[in-house]
């Protein structure tokens, strides 16, 4: 099916990150240009065909969605979610309950962008559609379980967490109150004394949050949890 340019357009490739990739394997100097003027328009590049290669460019799907995770980064998430609508409204319309609110979807779209480590795991539509799902009670499903060391105590911990849970905490006062959590449960506070001593604690402060992060993304992978709740709003 990669064969067919209505492929990408289907899957919901951005054609700013098809244009990104073609260049890279159009002139063997594209990517070196790129690291070097990483905000630059595409058309700021001087293109050669000297620089093309003579025995023709072999496609790399992989090396498309590495190429487009960048490329997505330096667009704008406003502008990110009106074509992420217009893709939505020609290939998927079952996703129109993703742009009721095209505010709260840009901020969705923009979370732990602007960090000093800018966070690139925006791919494809179809790809974001099911990453940010867990924002939306249509979508939302648990996908993985309950670390092994806290799965025993999951109920509690979740508990816990609500009773204390308050919505105005900044990000150092809601992970200290996991921690205290974790130290009240059993759980060693860091990582580093459970591995020293792992007899001494049932796991660590990480397990515990773990398990929080699952009832509410429902997976063991995602960006950080205080910036996704302070985006999903305290009644949901």
């Amino acid at each position: 099916p990669e064969l067919s340019l209505d492929f990408y357009r289907k899957e919901g490739y951005h054609p700013a990150a098809v244009r990104e990739y073609l260049l890279t394997i159009l002139n063997s100097n594209y990517e070196e240009w790129r690291i070097e003027n990483p905000d630059a328009p595409a058309e700021d590049f001087r293109f050669s065909t000297e620089k093309m290669s003579s025995s023709g460019a072999l496609f790399d799907l992989d090396k498309l969605n590495d190429v487009s995770k960048n490329a997505l980064l330096h667009i704008d998430a406003h502008e990110l979610a009106g074509w992420l609508k217009s893709w939505s409204d020609e290939y998927a319309p079952e996703y129109d309950y993703v742009f009721r609110d095209m505010d709260h979807l840009a901020q969705i779209l923009d979370l732990g962008r602007h960090d000093a480590r800018p966070r690139a795991d925006l791919v494809y539509a179809k790809q974001i559609m099911d990453f940010i799902g867990y924002f939306f009670d249509e979508a939302f499903e648990i996908k993985d379980g309950y670390p092994a060391e806290a799965a025993a105590d999951a109920d509690a911990i979740i508990r816990s967490y609500l009773d204390s849970y308050d919505h105005s905490d900044d990000n150092e006062q809601w992970f200290g109150k996991i921690r205290q959590i974790a130290v009240d449960m059993g759980y060693a506070a860091k990582p580093k004394d459970y591995k020293k001593n792992p007899d001494d604690y049932k796991g660590h402060v990480g397990h515990v949050s773990t398990v929080i992060r699952i009832a509410l993304m429902g997976r063991a992978q995602s960006p950080d949890v205080w910036a996704i709740q302070q985006i999903l709003g305290e009644d949901m």
